[in-house]
């Protein structure tokens, strides 16, 4: 039998498409996690108290919309901002429903308030903990491992990368998870120690950055 070509498929959970861009699954993410909201906020009406309602969107609907974030965040802030309403939705439903005052619909405040973390923070913050596990061997990677490339400068420089970004001729390489991921470790090289600090440690950290 001849193969059929395809524009899109789906493996492990994560959608794929033909250039690599995943929106197809960021759109997907956002359409289930949304009506999953729905859902709890219908089943909710009646609950007096706050921590039941941010348990149930922790387990159903932020673990969706984090799960394999390494492989498709999106590059573009479209989409970034379609996941992002999502959370928003949840933070306004609780503020209103908890008599917490959102003024001009401000989120910030009500993320603050409810110590809920961005969900491009979270992304980032997946992303560095992902490469600590590699480097310290809790994952056991070593085909990720080889393609590292930590900077060693003959002189001082003013720019002081910890992480060689390897080049790439399109946008897309550029973007691509690695390349994302040591993006933001040679931006956040002075905070963290990735060699020397515990994992709890370092999740400290970028908590309190983000």
């Amino acid at each position: 039998a001849s193969l059929k070509q395809v524009n899109s498929t789906k493996d492990l959970g994560v959608i794929f498409d033909s250039k690599l861009l995943f929106n197809l699954h960021v759109e997907h993410v956002v359409n289930s996690a949304s009506k999953l909201l729905g859902y709890i906020t219908r089943k909710c009406k009646f609950f007096n108290s706050v921590k039941p309602i941010m348990t149930l969107y922790n387990s159903y609907i932020l673990s969706k919309l984090n799960f394999a974030s390494i492989i498709w965040s999106p590059r573009q802030i479209t989409y970034s901002d379609r996941l992002e309403s999502i959370q928003n939705k949840y933070l306004k439903y609780i503020s209103l429903k908890y008599n917490f005052p959102i003024y001009n619909r401000d989120v910030f405040l009500a993320r603050d308030h409810f110590r809920v973390m961005s969900l491009a923070d979270r992304r980032i913050m997946t992303d560095i903990l992902f490469i600590f596990k590699i480097l310290n061997y809790i994952l056991q990677c070593t085909d990720i491992l080889e393609m590292i490339c930590i900077c060693v400068p003959q002189r001082s420089l003013r720019v002081n990368d910890l992480f060689y970004l390897p080049y790439r001729h399109t946008s897309t390489g550029q973007s691509s998870p690695l390349c994302r991921i040591l993006r933001h470790l040679n931006l956040l090289r002075s905070n963290i120690d990735l060699f020397s600090m515990s994992l709890s440690y370092i999740k400290n950290i970028l908590r309190s950055n983000f």
